[in-house]
This record gives structure tokens, sequence and C-alpha cells, in this order.
């Protein structure tokens, strides 16, 4: 260790290097989508990242990977073969908006989620946007 972090370390404590050496950082995959999924997403980042920031016992690593209608549009197909053994080796996965209208939504990354891992995304919301805007605009300072 160096001399100026054991420094800093001592004026900040024992307990504050304990937090800071256990802290958890939880691996995410990204996919932004399409439409404004990537609006959303990038939103979405800065709530975690703030929210990271103020308890300080957690911290997040973000993968963004490129998959969604113009991928497909692009590759014939939504994910690469490999991309469920990919998405499985992150804690989440925070996916945006998918879909377009000249690609079927049976085809859709949604549809495929849904069928190849079982998982459900959320596809309605669990609080009103203004909850949402409010709660986010008191995190990122901006109330």
């Amino acid at each position: 260790m160096s001399a100026g972090l054991e420094k800093r370390l001592s004026t900040v404590g024992h307990i504050g290097y304990t937090i800071f050496m256990n802290r958890k950082t939880y691996d995410i995959a990204v996919i932004a989508g399409d439409g404004i999924g990537p609006e959303v997403i990038a939103e979405g980042r800065k709530l975690l990242e703030k929210a990271a920031e103020l308890d300080g016992s957690f911290s997040f690593r973000f993968t963004e990977f490129p998959w969604g209608c113009d991928y497909y549009l692009k590759t014939g197909s939504m994910m690469p073969p490999d991309a469920l053994k990919t998405l499985s080796s992150h804690d989440a996965i925070l996916l945006g908006a998918v879909g377009r209208p000249d690609v079927p939504d049976h085809i859709s990354l949604r549809g495929l989620l849904r069928e190849k891992t079982g998982l459900t995304p959320d596809v309605g919301g669990t609080a009103s946007t203004s909850q949402c805007g409010d709660t986010a605009a008191r995190l990122l300072g901006d109330a």
C-alpha cells in the first residue's frame, strides 16, 4: 500500500477501509434495445450509479451489448448463438425497449429472452412515471 493511500485511510478510519474493501460490485449486462430504449437506459444508468455513490457499499460494472432489432436486421439474428451463456455470467440484465414496426413481435428480443431463459421482462412498470421522476430528481440533485 502506498504511503499516500495509507495516510488517507488513516483519516477515514478502519471502518471506512473495511467498507471500501468489502464493496460489492454488480455486473450488469446492458441491452439498450431500440427506439427510445437507449435514451431511457442511459438515464437509468445515471440513477443506478448515483444510488451506488450515495450508498457507498456497492457499485456497478456495466457491459453493453448491441442486441435488438437493428442487430437483427444486420445479422438475421437477435443475438449471437452464445448470447445466453454470455448473459448468464452477469448479475442482472438492464433491458431497454425492444421492437420496430418492420420486425415481427415474435422475433423481438423480448420474446427470445422469454422463450430461451424463462425470464419475464417488466413490460408494465411498477410505479407511476411521476413517482420515478420525482425520486430520480431527488437522487440526482435536480429537485
